[in-house]
Order: C-alpha cells, then sequence, then structure tokens
C-alpha cells in the first residue's frame, strides 16, 4: 500500500497534462534556449567588434593588442554559419 500512495504522489505533479502539452512545452523550452544561445553570440559579436579598434585595458592587461586582434578574428570567424 505504501508503493501505490508513493506513486501517486510522485506523478501528481504533471497534473494530468497530456503527451502533447508536455511536447509542447519541451519544444517551447528548446527554442527559448536556442533564442538566447543567438542573442548571447550576437552580443559577443557586437562587443567583439566594437572593441576591434582599439582593445580594452582588461585584455590589454593579460595579452598584447596583435594578440587581441587575433583572438578576435578567431572569435567572429568561428562564430559564423558558413
Amino acid at each position: 500500500m505504501g508503493c501505490e500512495l508513493y506513486a501517486v504522489v510522485e506523478w501528481d505533479w504533471l497534473g494530468g497534462m497530456s503527451a502533447t502539452m508536455v511536447m509542447l512545452l519541451v519544444g517551447v523550452l528548446i527554442f527559448l534556449h536556442l533564442a538566447g544561445d543567438l542573442w548571447l553570440e550576437w552580443l559577443n559579436r557586437r562587443e567583439i567588434r566594437r572593441a576591434a579598434g582599439s582593445p580594452p585595458a582588461a585584455a590589454l592587461a593579460i595579452m598584447d593588442a596583435p594578440t587581441f586582434r587575433r583572438s578576435s578574428e578567431y572569435t567572429l570567424a568561428h562564430q559564423r554559419l558558413d
């Protein structure tokens, strides 16, 4: 009897959701994850292009200007969808 009660309580959080609703929820979460990734990549590309002319002081504290330029070019090249 104890096991049966636990099984009912365990699955009660679904609240009677159908398989279609679960698949729709998973699809929405996947879409939001993809949209968030694309947005963050766009922000990263924008920041790299903004700093291309003069590297920020924080970057120059750990690398020289030619290394910063090369790493920026590498990042932009590998974010493109060819």
